[in-house]
Formats: C-alpha cells, structure tokens, sequence
C-alpha cells in the first residue's frame, strides 16, 4: 500500500501545486472574492475528512450564542440533493433531511436549536441568504478553507498529526501542501494523536496553535426527545465517519465491551438490507445493543430492531476557549469599526 501511495506522489504534487498557484491567485487579488456584510469565520481542515471540523463548528456556535451575539451556519452541504442555497434550519425547526441536505449539514441544525444554517454549493450565496432572512450575525462556515471565492474575516484549520505526515490526493488524504497552513489564522489541533510535528507547529505559532479533544460521551437512545442513559454492557457498533477507529476506541474507552463493528465510506446513505445485516451480525456476535454516532443517526430513516439502538454523542473541548473567543471578538471589532468608517465617509 506504501509503494502505491509513493507512486502516485507525482500526481500529489501535481495537486498540491495547482491549490498553491488557487491560493497565490486569490492573495494577489487576481481572483476576485465574494464579501458578505457580516462577519465570516470559516472552521476548515487540510485532509478529506475526520478533523472534527464540524464538531468545532458546533462548539465555537453554542460558546458565541451564549454570549449574546447572533449566529449563523453555512454547512457543508457534502451530497446535497441540489446545488442551490436553502435553509436547512430557520432555527426553530429542521427543514431538511440528511438524503435533501447532507448528514453534517442536517446534524448541525439538531445540534444548535434557535441558530439557523443554510447550504450552497456558493457558499457566498448561502451567506447571503442567512443575511437577507435573519439579518447581519455571525457566521461560520463549515468546511470552508478551500473555498477561496467567499472572503473570511478569520480562517480556523483543524489538523492532526497524521495530516502533518500524509501526502496529498491521490496520494494521501491532503487537499493541499501542509505549507498552506500558513493562510490560517488559528490552527486547532487533534489532541490524541498530538505528536513532534504538532510540536514543532506550536513552538514556531505559540499563539496560533489550540488543541481539541473529543470529551463529555453520553449514550442517548434513538429518540430525539430522550434524555442520555448509561452506556450499554455490550454492543456492536457501526458507523460511517473519517476515521472510524476513532470510534471504536471512544466507545470501548466508556467501558462498553465491542463485540464487533462494520464500518461504512464516510457519508454513506444506509440501506434497509444493510441496517438488517448490522442487526443480524450484532446478534450473531453476542451484542445486546447497537451503537453508532449522532451524525451517523440522521441517515438512519427506519431503525429495524429488535436490538436497541444507542447514539454516541461528544461534546469538544477546545484548550483555551476564552482565547479563541478574544481572537474571534477582535475581528468582529475590526468590521464594526470598518462599517462605521465607510458609513462616516
């Protein structure tokens, strides 16, 4: 698998350059970017998946909303029915479904009752319709580092160690050169996997770099309404995320004995005949339950028992939360200053 990785390399710096040269074009004002009225805080990553962008997203919404400020979301939106910029959430109900609007993007709107969060292949055109319906707030944008045509007030980057060292597609998971870092404005790191090129990272941007970790497990039934219960005994767990080891030993480590897993592509759309092959085999295996995530549990339409099904849920937890914020507040300090600048003049 190594020799094979080594052998698309050509192609990976093939890649890498062309997003450097995107990059370069957008800095230099060649190409020309889409400014919003409100500020933008785009939480983004270097790899295709499993850098807890969108728990990120999640967090930093619930930190900002509690203090007063309004708040928006511009999902992700990844396998969305159309192209188009539509609500998912007015804030005070879902609209969409994971199959019209993608699981992360669906997920979120669960996740954060009373903010609102729209999707758009334009992530531009997403913002502004959050701005036209519910006025200038707030927003973060999921997934968006990549997405040079919309400008962002702050650029956010979750990586992990195992980012730092892989190569970039096809020849790794990295849409761009690990150099690319430097366009982020603050660079939130994978506290468990957290090792000598993270260090390196923060000893050269003491003030830029933040760890995260995964914190907070409870176990909830697959009931919206309910309320968390104790981890299962035993369960059979299966889901469909970045990095599914990851999983696993997050539901081992709340002391719930794994008899046995199936992991599916990131994103994947469940079938019927597949969520009876996920009963079978944790029969088979001896489980008394069946576990799997909360992003996980919006493409589940039907669950077929009669093994009961427990969602996995996490809460972030962001090293120095309160600096985060400052830094977040000085840029909404710089547009309200611009504003009245432009307005004066």
């Amino acid at each position: 698998m190594r020799r094979a990785l080594s052998l698309l390399a050509p192609l990976g710096w093939i890649y890498g350059s062309a997003a450097a040269l995107r990059r370069r074009a957008y800095a230099a004002g060649l190409l020309r970017q889409e400014r919003l009225d409100s500020p933008v805080i785009s939480v983004g990553g270097l790899s295709l998946g499993g850098s807890m962008k969108t728990p990120t997203v999640i967090e930093l919404a619930r930190a900002l909303a509690a203090r007063g400020p309004a708040v928006g979301v511009i999902g992700h939106g990844y396998r969305a029915s159309s192209p188009e910029a539509r609500l998912v959430s007015n804030g005070e109900a879902v609209l969409e479904t994971a199959n019209t609007a993608g699981d992360e993007a669906v997920m979120v709107a669960h996740e954060l009752p009373g903010v609102p969060v729209a999707i758009g292949a334009a992530k531009a055109a997403a913002g502004r319709l959050l701005e036209e319906r519910f006025g200038r707030r707030i927003l973060l944008v999921d997934s968006g580092f990549q997405h040079l045509k919309l400008h962002r007030d702050l650029d956010i980057v979750c990586v992990s160690e195992d980012d730092l060292e892989s190569g970039v597609i096809p020849s790794g998971l990295l849409r761009e050169f690990p150099n690319a870092l430097a366009a982020a404005h603050l660079i939130l790191t994978d506290r468990a996997t957290d090792g000598p090129r993270v260090a390196r990272l923060r000893e050269a941007r003491p003030r830029d770099v933040f760890s995260v970790a995964r914190a907070d497990f409870a176990f909830y039934p697959a009931d919206p309404a309910a309320t968390a219960t104790p981890a299962p005994e035993s369960a059979f767990l299966f889901c469909a995320v970045g990095r599914p080891e990851r999983v696993l030993s997050d539901v081992s480590a709340q002391g719930v004995r794994v008899t046995g897993h199936r992991f599916f592509r990131d994103h994947h759309a469940f079938t019927a005949q597949e969520l009876q092959e996920v009963v079978e085999a944790a029969k088979a295996s001896g489980a008394l339950s069946v576990v799997t995530t909360v992003k996980d549990a919006v493409r589940v339409s039907s669950w077929p028992g009669p093994l009961p099904l427990h969602l996995l849920s996490a809460r972030l937890d962001i090293e120095r939360l309160p600096d985060v914020l400052k830094r977040i507040d000085s840029v909404i300090l710089k547009r309200i200053m611009a504003a009245q600048k432009k307005a004066g003049s």
